[in-house]
């Protein structure tokens, strides 16, 4: 939780980046962007994919970097199904009304 919580405390990149302590986090671990984030965009997935390459990575169309005030219905979606996967439940999974064009699977 330290380095999810980092996140937003330290600078992504250079010698005291959080960006390679991603590694850190233990799966399972979702990553949510909004296609239109511009504090922390979509191309951040690709760090992501790097440090921590079993996190679950989805990007909601229409979206900026409020997710659950932007689109709260698909977000919810989105959290309950993955909340009830990590929990070892699996529902039935079918459309969660998101669109996620360029959303890379895990």
């Amino acid at each position: 939780m330290a380095s999810a919580r980092n996140i937003y405390l330290e600078a992504p990149f250079g010698r005291n980046g959080f960006s390679s302590r991603l590694s850190e986090l233990r799966p399972p671990a979702l990553f949510v962007w909004g296609s239109h984030d511009r504090l922390v965009p979509h191309a951040f997935s690709r760090h992501v994919r790097k440090w921590l390459p079993g996190a679950e990575r989805v990007t909601i169309d229409s979206c900026g970097h409020v997710p659950q005030v932007e689109r709260p219905e698909p977000t919810n979606a989105l959290l309950s199904r993955f909340f009830a996967e990590a929990d070892g439940r699996h529902p039935a999974i079918g459309s969660i009304g998101l669109a996620v064009p360029g959303a890379e699977a895990a």
